[in-house]
């Protein structure tokens, strides 16, 4: 199982069962999943949290193209989204959008937090959406990838780009 697959299990049944579940995880890797959870309960207020794949699912529609998603923990009753990363920090707002958007159509409310919550670095990246500011940043992209004449631009994911050659992306630069 990869690491970060493994700590959000363990994150996803701590905050469901309300208990520290045995893990073989390392001790700073585990303190993390603490942070998280301690993090998740103070914002959720007493409300219920979900972390069941099945409850977690925020599909959304943007420009008649579907778009799947699942965040790792929902609180609909504060409108309040986390989702777990571990390793380094990166933006990830188009995501956060889209599972804006999503949770927005699914429990019909017109403002939602998304936090990510980077376990290794216990840092917290929040973001505040409202149905028109998350709604505009995903039409953008769809509408970009779904024009007739589409082409490749430079962006912040180049570098993880499989045709990045020595901090060029190939495709995007056209070298």
């Amino acid at each position: 199982m990869m690491r970060g697959t493994k700590v959000d299990t363990v994150g996803r049944n701590w905050l469901a069962e309300k208990k520290k579940p045995e893990t073989d995880l390392d001790d700073k890797t585990l303190e993390g999943v603490a942070w998280y959870y301690d993090h998740v309960m103070e914002v959720s207020k007493g409300h219920p949290v979900f972390t069941r794949k099945g409850d977690c699912r925020v599909p959304m529609h943007s420009n008649g193209i579907r778009i799947g998603g699942e965040v790792d923990v929902i609180v609909p009753d504060v409108s309040y989204i986390g989702d777990m990363k571990t390793g380094g920090v990166y933006d990830y707002d188009l995501q956060v959008a889209c599972y804006a958007v999503g949770a927005m159509d699914k429990f019909n409310t017109h403002e939602y937090t998304c936090e990510l919550l980077f376990v290794d670095k216990q840092i917290i990246t929040t973001r505040t959406f409202t149905r028109d500011q998350a709604q505009a940043a995903v039409d953008i992209v769809v509408l970009a990838t779904t024009a007739s004449v589409k082409k490749p631009s430079v962006c912040n994911y180049c570098s993880w780009c499989r045709h990045n050659k020595d901090n060029k992306c190939e495709l995007c630069t056209g070298d």
